[in-house]
């Protein structure tokens, strides 16, 4: 059974004028579709495990609001693997341990191979084409983005960056991409720069989606939902300490 619980953005905002207490003003809407949903700010991860019957949260963006849904399993992944563009064709494969491509081909031409690795998905960016990739296998992880520039008319392969691990979901925004695996999280800007927000320290157990909230992020996991709150980015007065430097991370749950 779906569990739905949505908030709209002017409530939200009354909220904030009346508590005032978050952390980043823009995630008030966000805490109040949170707490809606029963869930609680805590500073453990849950474990998750099929033996504890965790539910999986998912988050999306539904009317200029934040959306919290509940399932009792992980959603199929709805990653993109194939792409047209200018007459060309982009066809990719993902096989686990024994491999996979991205090929491409125009017209009645014979298809070329670009990339030989597992490839999880495929953004395009303006001219150029976002390719990520990687691999989950026997505790072992591992990812890498490329980048097809001119992938319309004249498509031409580069590395972009290897990445700590295969992500489990993506999130977009029109200046941002955000990577998320179970143990980091890291962003592509639209001028081509990679950051890494966490890394080990803040365990993600199984997630399966991500949205944008201005600059920060709301990723659904297994047992609840996580908020990455970036506040170097919303242009305020720096902190003298540095303090607002450092990505603060709230889990989310039941318990």
């Amino acid at each position: 059974m779906m569990a739905i619980f949505r908030i709209s953005l002017c409530v939200a905002w009354l909220l904030m004028a009346i508590a005032g207490h978050a952390h980043d003003p823009q995630l008030v809407p966000v805490e109040s579709a949170l707490r809606a949903a029963g869930l609680a700010p805590t500073d453990r991860t849950p474990p998750c495990g099929s033996d504890l019957r965790l539910p999986h949260y998912l988050v999306s963006l539904v009317d200029g609001g934040i959306e919290i849904s509940m399932a009792p399993r992980a959603p199929a992944k709805r990653w993109r693997r194939s792409i047209t563009a200018g007459g060309f064709e982009y066809t990719s494969e993902n096989n686990g341990e024994f491999g996979g491509k991205l090929v491409v081909r125009k017209g009645r031409a014979a298809p070329m191979v670009l990339v030989e690795d597992n490839i999880i998905h495929l953004e395009p960016h303006g001219d150029q084409l976002l390719v990520i990739a990687g691999l989950s296998h026997l505790g072992l992880s591992s990812g890498t983005v490329y980048i097809v520039d001119t992938y319309a008319t004249a498509p031409k392969l580069r590395l972009f960056t290897h990445l700590p691990e295969a992500p489990e979901t993506v999130a977009f925004s029109p200046r941002r991409t955000a990577l998320i695996s179970n143990y980091s999280v890291g962003e592509i800007f639209a001028d081509w720069k990679y950051d890494i927000l966490t890394a080990r320290r803040y365990p993600i157990p199984q997630p399966n989606s991500a949205v944008y909230v201005d600059t920060d992020l709301v990723i659904g996991f297994c047992g609840g939902v996580v908020v990455l709150e970036t506040p170097w980015r919303h242009n305020l007065p720096p902190s003298p300490d540095g303090s607002d430097q450092i990505t603060i991370v709230t889990y989310w749950t039941r318990r």
